[in-house]
């Protein structure tokens, strides 16, 4: 049986000296090299990855930190989306039997980020879009992001909730760097993001609206219980307030 994988990265050369001030300053130099020439390319080495693999076909994204982290000013954000999104169309176009492809979205804006999901949707015929975690210290679930979810659910497209990291470094992870990171810090941090989600109301307020998270859930699958068990009591607690 074929495969298809989700969460299968690319980069622009435009943004990889961006990506190379953040996730791959983490990295073991030696890695860095190969990390760079597999995420540019979207043609012999890939297909032949898949092939091996017996994937069928590859979701492409953005790698992170995609356009969330560091990268404030919207407009800037907004063009890079735009590049970014044109380029993955016409990769697609090249391969549309191997590739589809989920959309880099501008959230410093977004009335931006909503209209670039529709385009990308309705133009290019995206799947939905990734997010690689916060933007500029603001979660999902924040009210600004209201007309944005509004349009998920009208689009009925998922949106991929990757990791990336919080604004500031918890002090808990001082001396201890690796694990602020995969290793463990962005499960916490995308885990934690999701239940933002949920505990906020966002999928009471938009019930059709989809988001995917990889890892096995971010380990959330296996504490549902803890979170049942514990909300009762939470719950019980702001009633008699």
């Amino acid at each position: 049986m074929k495969k298809i994988a989700l969460e299968e990265h690319f980069i622009t050369k435009s943004l990889l000296e961006y990506t190379q001030n953040s996730d791959f300053l983490a990295m073991n130099q030696s890695h860095v090299i190969d990390f760079q020439e597999w995420l540019l390319d979207i043609d012999h080495l890939r297909l032949e990855a898949m092939d091996q693999a017996g994937i069928e076909i590859s979701v492409l994204s953005m790698t992170d930190p995609g356009l969330q982290e560091k990268m404030l000013d919207a407009k800037t954000a907004t063009a890079q989306a735009q590049e970014a999104n044109e380029y993955l169309a016409g990769r697609i176009g090249k391969f549309p039997r191997r590739f589809r492809g989920f959309a880099a979205l501008p959230m410093q804006d977004p009335k931006a980020a909503t209209k670039e999901l529709e385009r990308c949707v309705r133009e290019y015929g995206f799947l939905g879009a990734m997010i690689n975690g916060q933007t500029d210290g603001c979660y999902l679930d924040d009210e600004k992001f209201y007309p944005f979810w509004e349009k998920v659910q009208e689009l009925d497209v998922p949106i991929y909730l990757h990791p990336g990291s919080p604004q500031e470094m918890p002090e808990n992870y001082s001396g201890c760097d690796e694990l602020a990171g995969a290793l463990w810090g962005w499960t916490v941090e995308t885990g934690t993001h999701a239940l933002r989600l949920i505990f906020n109301g966002i999928f009471d307020r938009y019930p059709k609206v989809k988001v995917i998270l990889g890892h096995l859930g971010e380990t959330l699958p296996f504490l549902r219980w803890r979170f049942d068990s514990r909300w009762g009591i939470v719950k019980h607690a702001k009633e008699l307030k």
